[in-house]
């Protein structure tokens, strides 16, 4: 056998592209389903049905309906989380890092209408099934980045607390039911009332640490 058809026999090493394509397929139709009905309730009928796949498909990339959650789950917390680190990497200002947070959060919100309903039921899902217990690092993985964001703050536990519910607040209030558009403008609102009130703890704390 010559090296040229050993090549051809083994190919490249990557999937088909309907490979892929399929995998990609049944990780949105998870995620949709299991953001609307959690781990328990959303059906793999359904998940498969809107994926346009089948059972074997499934059992092939996933092995089961658990896998197929777990890589779902970890795949859009990896997401949120990789989308905060990058939009605070080019800060060093805290007041800047918050406002490039806000923005960023408007637009996940506007790709992803329900991400903040699924990080939720993530969660949920994680305290209720053992099952899942892999993916509860991805909490510490969020904690650790909240205090990174508020490190060198006079209280830094209780301002990156703060700072984490204004923005993923911004991701979860009000649904559907409010628009890309009034989501915008309340991320400049609080960009505006987020600096004033850094700047000014800044400023008391400069003052506090001049001595008498």
């Amino acid at each position: 056998m010559t090296a040229t058809s050993a090549s051809a026999r083994r190919g490249s090493g990557r999937p088909p592209a309907s490979a892929v394509s399929v995998r990609d397929a049944l990780l949105r139709s998870g995620a949709t389903h299991f953001s609307s009905f959690g781990y328990a309730g959303a059906s793999t009928r359904s998940i498969l049905a809107d994926a346009g796949a089948t059972a074997p498909a499934l059992y092939h990339h996933f092995g089961n309906k658990t896998g197929l959650y777990i890589a779902a789950a970890a795949a859009a917390q990896q997401h949120v989380l990789e989308t905060f680190k990058a939009a605070t990497a080019q800060n060093q200002a805290l007041a800047d890092k918050v406002s490039a947070l806000l923005t960023v959060a408007t637009s996940l919100r506007r790709e992803h209408p329900n991400v903040a309903k699924y990080l939720s039921v993530i969660q949920q899902d994680i305290s209720r099934h053992p099952e899942l217990d892999e993916l509860s690092s991805y909490g510490a993985q969020f904690d650790e980045f909240w205090r990174s964001v508020a490190d060198g703050a006079c209280s830094p536990n209780g301002l990156a607390i703060g700072l984490r519910a204004v923005v993923e607040g911004l991701l979860a209030v009000g649904g559907a039911r409010i628009g890309t558009t009034d989501v915008a403008a309340a991320a400049e609102a609080l960009q505006q009332i987020t600096q004033r009130g850094l700047e000014a703890s800044s400023r008391r704390q400069r003052r506090s640490a001049v001595p008498t």
